[in-house]
């Protein structure tokens, strides 16, 4: 099915005001989601929101100086960009018609550098619908994910060792 038609099955099913994507390998800090709602809210001139990350394409990483999970829940800032990450990303109903943009214009492969390339395309389109709308398209809050890093063999052993999971991580924000 692939990540961008999967986005559009969840878009199209999604009731409500928000709709949020939210990839399956993201680390959040606590609060996450309430600080991703508050910050969509903030300002009505706000599109979508997604959070600061160390690792992603096309400007949207920060460097970070965090050793563990503990120093992870300590790095949290607020940052405004051009860009969302959207490993996960958070934005009102009233776009949803919009995220269409999302649809899957090229052939799903299992190819690991293809996806890659496919998933950089949609989002850029994304990216571009939302520019186009009369909002800002991205805020980052106080809400940091951390991708690689901890799903490397050090990364599993840290996220073993503080009994962590992406499970538990979203039950108790």
């Amino acid at each position: 099915m692939g990540f961008p038609k999967g986005c559009n099955q969840g878009i199209k099913e999604a009731k409500g005001d928000n709709i949020l994507l939210l990839n399956n390998d993201v680390v959040v800090t606590k609060n996450w989601l309430r600080n991703l709602i508050r910050c969509l809210y903030e300002n009505e001139d706000t599109g979508a929101v997604g959070p600061v990350t160390n690792s992603a394409a096309y400007y949207t990483a920060i460097p970070t100086f965090y050793k563990d999970m503990q120093g992870m829940q300590n790095f949290v800032t607020l940052l405004e960009m051009k860009r969302c990450y959207w490993a996960v990303s958070l934005f009102g109903a009233e776009i949803n018609e919009k995220a269409a943009a999302l649809a899957n214009r090229v052939a799903p492969t299992t190819s690991g550098e293809y996806d890659k390339l496919h998933e950089v395309f949609t989002d850029e389109k994304f990216q571009y619908i939302l520019l186009s709308h009369p909002i800002e398209p991205a805020k980052l809050p106080h809400v940091i994910q951390s991708i690689s890093q901890f799903l490397t063999p050090t990364g599993i052993f840290i996220m073993s060792k503080f009994n962590l999971d992406n499970y538990n991580a979203l039950k108790n924000s």
